[in-house]
């Protein structure tokens, strides 16, 4: 690879997404950032990190909050949720991360808070809605029916949190990324392999433009 590159990962509940993420990780001896990005926040906010990891990637989080939203000049953090709080600690931890780059980074709007980044790869990983019942159902011990409540009831708050912050993308649908992988079909390293080609696709088409303008 001729690049550092952050790559994002979002993910349909019980896919198996975090699992691929940080086998990624490991494979491009990248850093893995999910749940230290709860454990940072909380330093950052001096905060316990179960009330972070409760409020974390909830509907009631926003980013870039308009300043005219608060009613208290002399603290204007004062009225805001502990879900848009910690939003916006989490979205200075991101980007320090990105700052360094090579890094996955998994869910939590990191592909929106990092869209002006060079040689940024936007992941989604989603699966047949049946097959993810039974990874819930043998993950959790789970009921069928108390399975697809629960995939359907995450699904719709990551839908929420990721809609409402970006503005105009829809989560898990195939235009706000640059790949979308069936998981459960292509399996963990299936689904690297497809990524790694992809990266190596980008430096191609990035090394022969530069090329062509050295040319001119």
């Amino acid at each position: 690879m001729k690049y550092d590159w952050i790559i994002t990962v979002g993910r349909e509940f019980c896919t198996g997404g975090a699992d691929a993420a940080k086998e990624l990780a490991k494979r491009l001896n990248y850093r893995y950032l999910d749940k230290v990005l709860v454990d940072e926040t909380a330093e950052v906010m001096e905060v316990s990190k179960e009330m972070v990891e409760k409020n974390d990637e909830t509907p009631e989080g926003y980013l870039d909050i308009p300043p005219h939203w608060y009613m208290d000049e002399d603290d204007p953090t004062v009225l805001l949720t502990d879900a848009a709080r910690v939003v916006n600690a989490q979205t200075d931890v991101i980007m320090k991360y990105a700052k360094e780059r090579n890094c996955v980074i998994v869910g939590r709007c990191a592909d929106y808070i990092l869209r002006d980044e060079p040689h940024l790869l936007r992941v989604f990983f989603y699966a047949d809605f049946n097959e993810r019942v039974k990874i819930a159902m043998k993950r959790y011990g789970l009921t069928d029916s108390k399975a697809r409540r629960l995939i359907r009831k995450t699904d719709k708050q990551r839908a929420t949190y990721y809609n409402r912050n970006t503005r105009k993308r829809q989560w898990g649908h195939p235009a706000s990324y640059d790949l979308y992988l069936n998981l459960v079909d292509l399996g963990i390293d299936g689904a690297i392999d497809a990524i790694m080609e992809r990266i190596d696709l980008e430096e191609r088409i990035h090394g022969h433009q530069n090329g062509e303008k050295e040319q001119q």
